[in-house]
């Protein structure tokens, strides 16, 4: 579907998440954070190695992941700019 992206390791899905996310890896692809790519708040499910939880991620912010699940304390939220022109 449009509104979901995921990602295959050896030809399974092992991770989805609501499209306008960012999800950010380490190298072996462990998930470490989620950032909102969108102005809007990004809400829905996100399914990590057969385990789900709903997320709300404004934009800009950024949700570091304990173990591939949400951690609210210690995200960043930098809040959308908006583009200015001289």
């Amino acid at each position: 579907a449009g509104d979901e992206s995921a990602v295959y390791r050896d030809g399974d899905a092992y991770l989805m998440f609501p499209s306008g996310l960012r999800a950010v890896t380490d190298r072996e692809g462990n998930l470490k954070a989620l950032i909102g790519m969108s102005a809007r708040t990004v809400e829905g499910k996100v399914t990590y190695e057969g385990q789900s939880w709903n997320v709300a991620v404004k934009g800009n912010e950024r949700v570091e992941l304990t173990d591939g699940f949400a951690r609210q304390e210690g995200g960043v939220e930098a809040g959308v700019i908006a583009p200015s022109y001289r």
